[in-house]
């Protein structure tokens, strides 16, 4: 998925069971990432690297390879049950 950079809120359950869906970029301008919007998706990487909102179980149940968090603010289990392999906290909210 190619967001257009005005593109400010990515809503919750959004991309909820897109199993096809592998990989996506974040908006210039994104403030938040909803509740359950990429749950049980096949995305593989993510980096979150602008002051953004990730809700809870935001990436639920993704098989995630790589996780790089900068300057964001995370919902309690915003990445429950990923399997997390490489992650990466740079700095928190």
């Amino acid at each position: 998925v190619e967001f257009d950079d005005s593109v400010k809120i990515i809503r919750k359950f959004a991309f909820k069971n897109c199993e096809k869906l592998t990989n996506f970029n974040i908006p210039k301008n994104l403030k938040s990432i909803g509740l359950g919007a990429f749950r049980n998706t096949n995305v593989k990487d993510v980096e979150i690297n602008t002051n953004i909102f990730v809700d809870a179980f935001a990436f639920e149940n993704d098989d995630l390879n790589n996780v790089v968090l900068d300057n964001c603010r995370l919902q309690t289990y915003a990445f429950r049950s990923c399997g997390i392999k490489n992650q990466y906290l740079i700095m928190l909210l």
